[in-house]
């Protein structure tokens, strides 16, 4: 059943805000490890341990009901039951250069309030407990969506108020994380008025976000401190656009996404929790917009003046009813001939070794007595059965060692 305790012990929170937007006795607090993390001050009901367990992502991870998924035009194993694959940005040039890439998921976000199917949009704009964090946004106009445009690769809990939402009875769109959107579908088995309210679900294709720490030794390297932050734009302006730490003092210091990021994803640092995600590709969402680079990394020497276009996956019959409204309504653009799988493959390589690698992790996990997180629809079975056992067996070695050394917590 559901253990905040164990499941922060064993680096499997993703600091969504689920439980604590549910249950009164759990609140979101900032964890000596830096994240966004639940506290528990009492006993939960058995109807709200029920609910989490099926619906917290720790435990967990879920794609499309099975009727979209059956209904999908068309379905790969690797990226899942999907509509179409389209180059695709916004058409408001504004929009498109202070969205970190091509602002897909802003003007979308903007047609729904524009068209009135919403009337707000629940999402994550920059700040909150810290400047480098993201916090929840309950946006109603299309000036608040915009605001609210650009990456968060810090901490941020868009969901540690959903039963206030709920209790709204308005009908929103929900944009969030992989995990996020998992979460909130889940939730849906177990309260009817997710199916009524959220209109529609909307995600960036994740890799990840960067351990607290891990920003703040940034702000170091720069010459700053975390005390003299007062924002963090992480990209933006550009595709993928500078890094920008401004001061209380008003001082300014920029770096590019590789001096923040380094060069390639192996470099990358990220939660334990993300190193074993199998769902970085949002198989919950109806739209899921990915960075569109070829050769999976951006091109330093245009990543000020690249525009950005985005390598978008419309899931459902929802998504597709959304793009094409939203392209009508002059929202959006759609670039040149449709998308393949494979084309998916090679600019999002690292998803495609996560996916496979996925049920081998979790299964490391289940050996020494962890907890095993469960899925819905993720196709891992099938994709865990393309490794080899050379290759099972380096997953599992590898998850284990990192146990073992202390690495498979909420330390960086």
């Amino acid at each position: 059943m559901f253990d905040i305790d164990r499941i922060l012990a064993e680096g499997l929170c993703t600091g969504c805000g689920l439980c604590a937007g549910l249950a009164p006795e759990i609140d979101m607090h900032v964890a000596a490890s830096g994240y966004e993390r639940p506290i528990q001050s009492d006993r939960l009901s058995a109807e709200t341990q029920t609910t989490l367990n099926q619906a917290c992502p720790a435990l967990r991870l879920r794609g499309l009901d099975d009727e979209d998924v059956a209904r999908a035009s068309h379905f790969d194993d690797l990226w899942g039951p999907y509509e179409r694959l389209v180059k695709a940005h916004a058409a408001d040039p504004q929009v498109r250069h202070r969205a970190s890439t091509g602002g897909v998921l802003t003007a979308l976000a903007q047609y729904l309030l524009h068209s009135g199917q919403v009337d707000f949009i629940l999402q994550i704009k920059a700040g909150g407990r810290d400047p480098s964090f993201g916090q929840m946004q309950i946006s109603t106009d299309q000036m608040q969506v915009l605001e609210s445009a650009g990456s968060r690769y810090g901490p941020a809990a868009p969901l540690e108020r959903i039963g206030e939402v709920l209790a709204q009875g308005q009908p929103f769109a929900f944009v969030g994380k992989p995990c996020d959107i998992s979460a909130l579908r889940a939730l849906g088995e177990h309260d009817e008025r997710v199916g009524r309210l959220v209109k529609a679900y909307l995600t960036p294709v994740c890799g990840g976000y960067g351990p607290p720490n891990a920003t703040y030794a940034f702000y170091e390297r720069i010459g700053t401190h975390r005390d003299q932050v007062a924002s963090l734009r992480y990209r933006g302006y550009g595709c993928p656009g500078e890094t920008v730490v401004r001061t209380h003092e008003s001082q300014e210091f920029s770096a590019t996404y590789e001096e923040f990021w380094g060069t390639d994803s192996s470099m990358w640092q990220v939660p334990w929790r993300c190193k074993i995600c199998p769902d970085g590709i949002g198989d919950g969402a109806d739209i899921a917009a990915a960075d569109d680079w070829p050769g999976a990394a951006p091109d330093m020497e245009t990543a000020k003046t690249d525009p950005g276009t985005n390598a978008v996956i419309v899931r459902t019959k929802i998504g597709l009813r959304l793009l094409e409204d939203a392209i009508a309504e002059g929202f959006l653009k759609v670039e040149g001939p449709d998308l393949s799988a494979d084309y998916m493959t090679s600019i999002q390589p690292h998803q495609m070794r996560k996916k496979l690698s996925a049920l081998a992790r979790w299964e490391a996990l289940e050996e020494i007595g962890r907890i095993k997180p469960r899925s819905t629809n993720l196709r891992l079975e099938e994709l865990s059965a393309r490794l080899t056992p050379e290759q099972r067996n380096a997953q599992i070695e590898g998850v284990q060692a990192r146990v073992a050394a202390g690495k498979a917590q909420d330390t960086p």
